[in-house]
């Protein structure tokens, strides 16, 4: 029998050593996910016995190697969700809540899309915080679909009065053909994107696990996301709003302007912003669309 402090002590050793910059945090979530217990339930959890170390001590070796944790626990805190995440899908990150609170200056409703949704972290916290919001979460991968569709599922009961979500598998760039119907009366388009410049360094957890095609994409990072301004411009109507997460090179000081110097060059944007993350690194533009 080990106790809690004791193993615990000794996994984060482990974690550091591997160059896990979380360890403690990591070692407590992974052990609570072992147990079936809340993390702050295992200072009053029992000793360990012989089966449950064997168990945890897989999950260790796991982490170890950089699997991502989310993928471990098989879920992902995003605001008020716990996601169900796994290999194929991108792991949602903090950062990207921001997306959110930048709706939420605006306070809108409507028809909103969620371009690139992967997991469906923003479209499910824009349907279960706003009313009145009609989402379609756009997503090209099956995998990244199969946990789409389990999330919605999870959170349909959780929607605010007159709030929905429906997954569209289709490319960015094929929505306003396919649904002609949206051209022009879309309130919102939220958006994160690919947008590594394809060769930059990252994490193991990153290069070696997560889908390649969420994270990098071609021209310095920008060929997704002018795919979704493209798109914006088409489906959004008179006043609608744009947010789109980006890499940190693609803020106001980027050698081109960034984003906001990509929205403002279609001459269908106005009050066109930019926005830090918790970090103070740019990585958020949003612009409002003009009348034609």
């Amino acid at each position: 029998m080990s106790t809690i402090r004791q193993v615990l002590v000794d996994v984060e050793r482990r974690f550091t050593q591997a160059g896990i910059e979380s360890a403690r945090t990591d070692a407590e979530l992974l052990l609570a996910h072992a147990l079936g217990v809340s993390r702050s339930q295992l200072m009053i959890a029992p000793e360990l016995n012989e089966d449950q170390k064997h168990n945890y001590e897989l999950l260790i070796r796991r982490r170890v190697l950089r699997e991502p944790l989310q993928y471990i626990t098989r879920t992902a805190p995003f605001r008020r969700l716990e996601l169900i995440v796994g290999p194929g899908v991108l792991v949602p990150r903090p950062e990207s809540e921001l997306i959110i609170d930048i709706v939420k200056r605006f306070g809108r409703s409507g028809i909103a899309l969620d371009l690139g949704s992967g997991s469906g972290c923003l479209a499910l916290s824009l349907a279960t915080e706003f009313p009145q919001m009609t989402v379609f979460a756009v997503e090209n991968s099956q995998t990244a679909l199969n946990y789409l569709h389990e999330n919605i599922s999870k959170y349909e009961s959780e929607f605010l009065p007159d709030s929905t979500v429906t997954a569209l598998e289709f490319e960015i760039s094929e929505l306003p053909t396919v649904h002609r119907e949206l051209i022009g009366n879309a309130e919102l388009v939220v958006a994160n994107p690919p947008y590594v410049p394809m060769g930059s360094a990252v994490a193991h957890e990153v290069q070696y696990f997560e889908p390649a095609e969420a994270i990098f994409a071609s021209n310095n990072g920008y060929a997704v996301i002018d795919q979704v301004i493209a798109s914006a411009i088409e489906l959004l109507k008179p006043g609608g709003l744009i947010v789109i997460e980006h890499d940190q090179t693609h803020g106001l000081n980027g050698a081109d302007g960034g984003v906001a110097s990509r929205l403002k060059k279609t001459g269908f944007f106005n009050a066109i912003s930019a926005v830090d993350d918790l970090t103070g690194r740019p990585r958020f533009t949003y612009a409002t669309r003009e009348s034609s």
